[in-house]
């Protein structure tokens, strides 16, 4: 094992279950500018195509669900009988947030009488650019879920930084 990976050892029997490979800072300034990069396109993609692409990966997730939740048991130790919950929650969240994507995301008009015919007053959710998500081991999927899939479906970038328990 070389001295930039990292082994998940699993509580289920203190061997190790798999091993990843840490980023170099030059690795991790790469990534923090292929994002950006990234973003500057994924912006211009109409939320109807960002919606379907969130449409697509919850349906990767459901064609995975075993095999996700097995990854779970073996990174943290949830019994397996409960890590199925996470994945289901974690599809279910995921659903919400891009059935409601388009109407959350659309311009808020402000009505002023006193403007009116003068002014259109409104409020425009913008992308901001590369979102950092630090995400924690004990719920990983839907903690991570719970800011990747917003932050994507409003235009940003994303870059998730995994616990080191649960980096798969």
């Amino acid at each position: 094992m070389a001295p930039s990976d990292l082994p998940i050892i699993t509580p289920v029997d203190s061997t190790v279950y798999a091993t990843v490979q840490l980023s170099s800072s030059e690795q991790v300034e790469e990534a923090v500018q292929r994002a950006a990069k990234a973003q500057k396109e994924w912006k211009k993609v109409p939320i109807k195509g960002r919606v379907e692409m969130g449409r697509k990966f919850l349906a990767a997730v459901g064609a995975r669900e075993a095999e996700l939740a097995k990854e779970l048991t073996m990174q943290m130790g949830r019994p397996i009988r409960y890590t199925p919950g996470e994945i289901k929650g974690t599809q279910d969240r995921g659903k919400y947030m891009v059935d409601v994507a388009e109407e959350a995301l659309k311009d808020v008009e402000i009505e002023d009488p006193a403007l009116a015919g003068k002014f259109k007053r409104f409020i425009r959710k913008e992308a901001v650019g590369v979102v950092l998500i630090v995400a924690p081991w004990n719920y990983p999927y839907l903690s991570s879920l719970n800011g990747v899939l917003p932050s994507i479906l409003a235009g940003n970038s994303v870059i998730l930084k995994h616990s080191s328990q649960t980096p798969l």
